[in-house]
């Protein structure tokens, strides 16, 4: 028979569990103590509160108490030996009578005891899943789980001051913003300023708070989210966050904008960060929508993707960040100018690269003179110029930086054959801008088409100038080329090109053609470069022979 003097065996057990959770919490770090209820409460920032009646809960989602949270450990064992009497008594109780219904607070999924520590203390002990109590819901935007713990906890606090700041939850509800380390939310608060600030510039006007918050998180923080998760980047890290991972990401492109001089873009900066920590391919969001045809002859799913995008709001342009190289001997101008139409089209960043012979040489009156140059030029076009002179030889530090550009203008040589423009020119990933003449706006786009996945490559390109910029579209082709024409422009249903057919698409077919339009731009994919007997490698060294309108090479 069950008495009082078994209750009190069965309370020294539980005293000694309590001795070896406290031990084994010393030897780990890990804390073991209940959570207190009023300071839970307070950094939740929580003032209404629900009856939600009697209710079956799970033993284990209760980890608080309200005023009892120093006697129990985390699996409500007793602490205090002077706590015997009253644990055996409710023991017998509950043996002979059973027990009523604790009572018990819920914030998110969590409990604690406002009533009925003890009760909670033997149910557990006796190994049953669940208990009944009554419970008022303390309604809250910060999810609390059973595995919370104080430090957790400090963090949950911030997230509940930055949601009391921002009020992100009502204003997205979808919003997730959760972190894993203590003191990073008023890095978030940062940014949401500094978006304020610069759209307060852009606007003329002072921006309301939270229009500025909802405009961030929709136009920065989300789609950087989802770029993040297109790299694969949460699954590298699953114990992190988007959020924490968004932080990271601003610290990365930070660090990469001051050793350049200039701003990179968020895609550019999530590849970056990519590339170290994953099998990524490296590129930018256009080299990699190109690279994604290189190996089908058809319309795929992704140029579908790639179309919807060229269609969208011209604040993420393709080409967003353009380096045009110059040489101190004062050539290049011509390569400037074409540089500014495009810049301005496409609201893109122009970057003026000069190289000198040695590090005294950057400060010297040939960088002065140019850099005001440039500086003069760009800003008659309403652009702010960035212009970076650096020592060395010009072919090896643009390839060098031809990752952090999505355009690089380049004039084609006098002489055939330059080593240090082929090299640039065959730099995987390279969009190159060829300008043989002065520069003028681009008033046509041509383009040549023989169904190789080189072509592929530069009829996305053609579509999305001629869609974003609105100019027509010609497209060189061969009776025996049509088919497959007709069918990689099935996705692009709003594009009507005018279609010129030759026999053969030669460099004298496009020449031809290109004198009988106005200003034309003439897009061309690239080729393998160690291919010998190869026509088309024919057809690309012709035309830059020979071109008198500028090209737009891809590779």
């Amino acid at each position: 028979m069950f008495d009082y003097a078994t209750a009190v065996k069965d309370f020294h057990e539980a005293r000694r569990q309590a001795r070896l959770e406290e031990l084994f919490g010393r030897f780990t770090g890990q804390t073991l103590d209940l959570l207190a209820f009023d300071e839970v409460r307070k950094m939740v920032r929580s003032n209404s509160q629900v009856e939600r009646g009697l209710q079956e809960i799970p033993l284990a989602a209760i980890v608080g108490s309200v005023g009892r949270y120093r006697d129990f450990t985390r699996t409500f064992l007793p602490k205090l030996d002077s706590d015997r009497d009253r644990w055996a008594q409710v023991k017998l109780a509950h043996l002979r009578q059973g027990l009523p219904p604790i009572e018990v607070y819920q914030v998110g999924e969590v409990y604690f005891v406002k009533d009925g520590n003890h009760r909670v203390s033997i149910t557990r002990q006796e190994g049953s899943p669940t208990i009944e109590a009554y419970v008022t819901e303390i309604q809250t935007a910060v999810p609390l789980t059973p595995d919370t713990n104080p430090d957790d906890l400090i963090i949950k606090a911030e997230y509940a001051d930055f949601l009391h700041q921002t009020r992100l939850d009502q204003l997205r509800p979808e919003a997730d913003l959760t972190l894993t380390s203590p003191g990073k939310y008023p890095l978030l608060l940062e940014h949401i300023e500094v978006h304020r600030y610069y759209m307060g510039l852009n606007e003329g006007r002072a921006i309301p708070y939270e229009t500025a918050v909802s405009h961030w998180y929709d136009t920065v923080f989300a789609p950087a989210i989802r770029l993040i998760r297109d790299h694969g980047l949460m699954a590298e890290f699953p114990e992190r966050t988007s959020a924490d991972l968004y932080l990271w990401l601003a610290e990365n492109r930070a660090q990469i904008e001051a050793e350049l001089g200039w701003a990179v873009s968020t895609q550019t900066a999530v590849t970056a960060l990519a590339e170290t920590v994953t099998s990524y391919t490296p590129g930018s969001l256009l080299s990699r929508a190109l690279q994604t045809v290189t190996s089908s002859s058809g319309p795929t799913r992704a140029t579908q993707w790639w179309y919807e995008q060229s269609l969208k709001a011209p604040a993420t342009p393709f080409f967003a960040t353009i380096l045009v190289p110059l040489a101190a001997d004062d050539s290049g101008w011509q390569a400037v100018d074409h540089a500014l139409l495009w810049a301005k089209a496409e609201g893109s960043q122009l970057i003026g690269l000069l190289t000198v012979a040695q590090e005294v040489d950057k400060n010297g009156l040939i960088a002065q003179t140019m850099q005001a140059a440039f500086a003069q030029r760009s800003t008659a076009h309403g652009l702010t110029p960035v212009f970076k002179v650096e020592p060395g030889d010009l072919s090896p530090l643009t390839r060098r930086l031809a990752r952090w550009a999505d355009l690089i203008v380049l004039p084609i040589p006098a002489s055939s054959g330059s080593d240090g423009w082929e090299r640039v020119r065959h730099t995987p990933g390279v969009m190159l801008l060829a300008p043989p003449t002065p520069a003028h706006p681009i008033h046509h786009i041509l383009l040549a088409y023989d169904d190789s996945p080189y072509a592929q490559q530069a009829l996305l390109l053609a579509v999305y100038l001629h869609t974003r910029w609105q100019r027509p579209l010609t497209i060189l082709t061969s009776p025996s080329h049509q088919p497959a024409l007709q069918e990689a422009l099935a996705p692009f249903q709003r594009t009507q090109p005018h279609i010129v057919a030759w026999s053969q698409v030669t460099a004298v077919a496009i020449l031809e053609t290109a004198q009988q339009t106005s200003h034309p731009l003439v897009v061309l994919g690239g080729y393998t470069p160690t291919a010998v007997l190869n026509p088309r490698r024919e057809m690309v060294e012709a035309l830059i022979r020979e071109t008198a309108v500028p090209l737009l090479l891809c590779r």
